[in-house]
């Protein structure tokens, strides 16, 4: 509970729910903004994929796509 505070917190500063968080945006923002350079409209949605990694969770790339401003869609798992 007091880290879902923490993150509720954090995210109603605009900064990133958590260290990580942050991180991806940093990776994710260049691709974005490269992305809609070549594919022109504004991109609002996407889903995203992710190998299994040890301490990436689903609440962190919800976070992620929250403080980027994009609509997390869900993807269906294989």
């Amino acid at each position: 509970m007091v880290r879902d505070f923490k993150r509720q917190i954090r995210k109603l500063f605009g900064v990133p729910a958590t260290n990580d968080v942050g991180e991806l945006a940093k990776l994710l923002k260049p691709l974005r903004r490269q992305a809609e350079s070549i594919l022109g409209p504004k991109i609002s949605a996407a889903v995203i994929t992710t190998p299994h990694m040890a301490a990436l969770y689903e609440e962190d790339l919800r976070d992620l796509f929250d403080y980027l401003g994009l609509t997390y869609l869900a993807g269906h798992p294989y």
